[in-house]
């Protein structure tokens, strides 16, 4: 079984280089190959890419994690898949991804207790991250 210290993300690939903010926002969306965009997101001195999917994780775990809670909803991913998203797409989703980050952020128990926020605002490799907060949940 993999093994995680709740108090480090230091397994998780964490990056110590930046300290979360009081508030958060989405940037920057790019498209890296066909169908794949990621958005940098961006809090205090933390800077880091996450695609729609890593949002997705992120929201599901915290109805875990946080039962009870309100925990905002993400905006849906479209019914159809694509291989390019135009600019009304890409800026509308960035809005929505930011809004719900917002959201999150003024949830005390998100900030306090949330591994699974830590690592998605902190964690260099954020699939080894999850696949560490999946086996140790």
């Amino acid at each position: 079984m993999i093994q995680m210290d709740p108090n480090s993300l230091t397994t998780l690939g964490d990056n110590d280089q930046g300290q979360i903010g009081e508030d958060v926002f989405v940037r920057k969306p790019l498209q890296q190959g066909e169908g794949r965009v990621t958005y940098l997101v961006e809090t205090g001195t933390v800077s880091i890419r996450r695609r729609y999917s890593d949002f997705t994780w992120l929201y599901k775990r915290l109805q875990t994690e946080l039962p009870g809670a309100f925990v905002p909803i993400i905006p849906h991913t479209r019914t159809f898949h694509q291989k390019e998203f135009d600019s009304e797409f890409l800026e509308t989703r960035r809005t929505n991804l930011e809004r719900f980050l917002k959201g999150v952020f003024v949830v005390p128990e998100a900030r306090a207790v949330s591994k699974s926020l830590l690592a998605f605002l902190k964690a260099s490799n954020l699939e080894t991250a999850k696949k560490i907060i999946e086996v140790n949940n």
